[in-house]
């Protein structure tokens, strides 16, 4: 019982930060929806304006 629902909290975390990844710039918060209004803009910024890389 505990460890099972301790793996099954493990994976629901893990699927909401991969979510917020996909959605959500890391470094700015700001959402993917604002970004809509441009052709790739959310890929642009997450990739060049804001690229996790160059924080690391």
């Amino acid at each position: 019982g505990l460890i099972i629902d301790a793996f099954g909290e493990l994976r629901d975390q893990q699927e909401q930060v991969k979510e917020d990844m996909e959605t959500k710039c890391f470094i700015c918060g700001i959402g993917n929806d604002y970004f809509d209004t441009v052709p790739h803009g959310f890929e642009t910024h997450t990739l060049q304006e804001h690229n996790l890389a160059n924080y690391l």
